[in-house]
């Protein structure tokens, strides 16, 4: 009777838990979302939380400053190159944002000035760049560390100089974080004495997950637990553990990354990457019923490429109409969607902002009325 008693109480108990299993490749943005979860519904960050993450936003800043000086000698651009001076008496017109540099006239003339004046237009530059190329190598790892006043005004000369903003202009063509002129537009900020990061820098600080975390908070009496997971390729194969009594799954893509290709070989296509990710979970067998709600984030960038002029149907072919949001989205939208093979099955699509606190709260309270709806039924109340 004990027994039968507790397995009453346990059952009983287990109605009232929502679980999420959150997935998405590389890059997608899914740790911003699950951060987001923890502004909207949970307790926010601690002063703690805070402190660490100051760390994480200065390693970010670090990350960003030595990749993009690294990047100028890999796309063959000199130090001080700029576009709207420099070849032709700048009259060149760059290609668009996202487009294939194989006959952009500006890449050519950063390239012409590279190979027969080396590195540095401008030799006062170089100091600086070999200063940043200098921050030592596992910044943070040590906790509280900081930089000294030197670094600092190295990396603020070296971000000013022309041809490290055209490198940056460029950043599709290389593995670079999204927020990156977030963080290099405001160094002297993250450097003040005082300073502790607001819930729009931790938002916007990346951390690659390389472990499966859970995130608990509670909505209206119901526990909601979230199941984060690595979305690099090497990290997918733990996933599986986590598949039982899932109430729904959260997928989140970049739409961003269109023109872009993968953290992990440098030559797929992330969406290509995302919609066979998505195609494998969404028609896994264990989730035949299992709804699915997917987040096409990064639309705030998404919206920017697009503007810019960057081409959807250079990196799909099959995409034929005005290169503009309305019809770019809608495409992207279906592509998903048609992925789902279980007629019973219901996919919900959003366009999300993950680093828009405001944007994000509004859809994560649609996504709530939704998984709540679904669990009701499941237990028999609707």
């Amino acid at each position: 009777m004990a027994i039968d008693k507790d397995l009453s109480y346990e059952k009983e108990a287990l109605k009232n838990i929502v679980k999420f299993h959150h997935e998405g490749p590389s890059e997608s943005g899914k740790s911003t979302v699950l951060k987001q979860f923890q502004l909207v519904y949970g307790s926010g960050f601690t002063s703690a939380d805070r402190v660490r993450f100051k760390t994480l936003v200065l390693v970010n800043i670090i990350q960003c400053a030595k990749t993009l000086v690294s990047q100028m000698k890999e796309l063959e651009i000199p130090f001080g190159f700029s576009p709207l001076e420099d070849g032709a008496g700048g009259t060149l017109v760059p290609l668009p944002e996202g487009a294939p540099r194989k006959h952009d006239p500006i890449a050519a003339a950063a390239q012409k000035i590279f190979r027969h004046e080396g590195e540095y237009k401008k030799k006062e530059l170089e100091p600086f760049v070999d200063l940043v190329h200098q921050i030592r190598p596992g910044f943070g790892l040590l906790g509280d560390e900081t930089l000294n006043y030197d670094e600092l005004q190295a990396i603020q000369r070296v971000w000013k100089d022309p041809g490290i903003q055209y490198c940056y202009s460029r950043a599709n063509d290389f593995q670079l974080i999204d927020s990156c002129a977030y963080f290099l537009n405001e160094l002297a900020r993250f450097f003040e004495s005082e300073y502790l990061p607001t819930d729009q820098d931790i938002l916007n600080c990346r951390l690659m997950t390389m472990a499966v975390t859970e995130t608990r908070f509670k909505v209206e009496e119901k526990e909601y637990r979230v199941f984060d997971v690595g979305g690099q390729r090497s990290e997918r194969e733990k996933w599986t553990a986590y598949f039982d009594d899932v109430t729904a799954i959260i997928f989140v893509v970049a739409v961003s990354g269109y023109d872009q290709v993968c953290f992990e070989d440098n030559l797929t296509n992330r969406i290509t990457e995302a919609l066979n990710l998505f195609a494998t979970i969404c028609n896994h067998p264990l989730f035949k019923f299992t709804p699915m709600i997917l987040f096409l984030n990064k639309q705030d960038i998404f919206k920017h490429k697009l503007q810019k002029g960057s081409l959807v149907s250079d990196h799909f072919p099959d995409f034929v109409k005005s290169n503009n949001f309305e019809h770019a989205s809608q495409y992207f939208k279906t592509k998903f969607e048609a992925l789902n093979k279980y007629s019973k099955k219901k996919v919900y699509s959003y366009f999300t902002w993950a680093t828009d606190m405001e944007q994000a709260k509004n859809v994560l309270d649609t996504v709530y009325v939704v998984v709540l709806r679904f669990s009701l039924r499941n237990i028999g109340f609707m």
